[in-house]
């Protein structure tokens, strides 16, 4: 039945995003849920957040806010997680892009490397709080809100298909404005990409017993990507299918296999990351709230 509830507050969501966009659109704003930045994409999270609140409280009868004061109450525990783990990642991260530039797939732009001035490593400066907020939010939507309903237990065919479906999702929603284009080759390998990290944020999560884990995760690895944005420095150089086809580097099935290559790594040392950065044991739907 979980999952019977769970799809039908999916297929009922687009109601009120709909009232929403009917709204911007009304209204001569400009805005639009589909916004990819700004007040249009911050309201969507919004919206989704608020529509989970209320299908926790009435459907799952789980108390959400309950579930934020229990991290709130062991903050220092959840921040240091959140700290070890996005250094961790940005430090692989790193590590990674250096040895495919070796390779000759990722150079570094002349042409940005000479516009880079105070203006560029502002705007960049500024982006990433953002996208660790957008991380969190993610996280909150997609791994503590339906991970966490959807493994009611700690068994093993329960719990790879709360990751299966919750991962699933996460990367259907990243295109939500043109979802049939997941069917061509090119989104398809972006699809692939954002399923194992959908994977790998859900292995995170459980295996450390702390959502602020698998965030500094995201939010590591959205620290790299932003910079590499903003700042336009690296250019990735197509020419063997295993660094992709284009710019956007979870195309590339190398960054997939980062990807795996962090859940490996975190799923190896679960027990001391557990015993030292947990707040929930288990995670599973209304499973809270003791601390460890």
């Amino acid at each position: 039945m979980a999952y019977v509830r769970v799809c039908l507050f999916m297929a009922l969501l687009p109601v009120p995003l709909a009232a929403i966009e009917w709204a911007f659109a009304a209204s001569g704003s400009g805005l639009s849920l589909l916004d990819t930045s700004g007040a249009g994409q911050i309201t969507l999270y919004v919206a989704i957040l608020l529509s989970i609140v209320a299908f926790q409280r009435l459907v799952a009868r789980d108390r959400p806010f309950g579930y934020l004061v229990h991290y709130l109450r062991h903050w220092r525990r959840g921040l240091g997680g959140f700290v070890a783990m996005a250094a961790f990642t940005f430090g692989v991260a790193a590590v990674f892009l250096s040895a495919v530039g070796l390779t000759g797939h990722l150079t570094i732009s002349p042409e940005a490397l000479a516009r880079l001035d105070a203006a560029v490593m502002f705007a960049t400066v500024i982006a990433i709080p953002i996208a660790f907020v957008l991380a969190f939010a993610e996280e909150l939507i997609f791994r503590a809100f339906l991970l966490r309903y959807l493994r009611w237990n700690t068994t093993m065919p329960v719990t790879v298909g709360a990751v299966g479906f919750s991962s699933l999702v996460f990367a259907l929603s990243h295109n939500l404005a043109s979802p049939f284009s997941w069917l061509t080759a090119d989104q398809g390998l972006l699809f692939v990409g954002l399923f194992v990290l959908g994977v790998v944020l859900s292995i995170a999560y459980l295996a450390t017993g702390s959502l602020l884990c698998s965030t500094g995760i995201h939010a590591g690895l959205l620290m790299v990507e932003v910079t590499r944005r903003t700042t336009d420095l690296l250019v990735v150089v197509p020419g063997h299918w295993l660094a992709g086809v284009g710019q956007d580097v979870r195309m590339a099935p190398l960054s997939w296999l980062m990807f795996a290559g962090l859940g490996a790594i975190v799923l190896a040392l679960r027990r001391p990351l557990a015993r030292r950065f947990a707040i929930e044991r288990p995670v599973v739907s209304r499973g809270l709230v003791r601390a460890p």
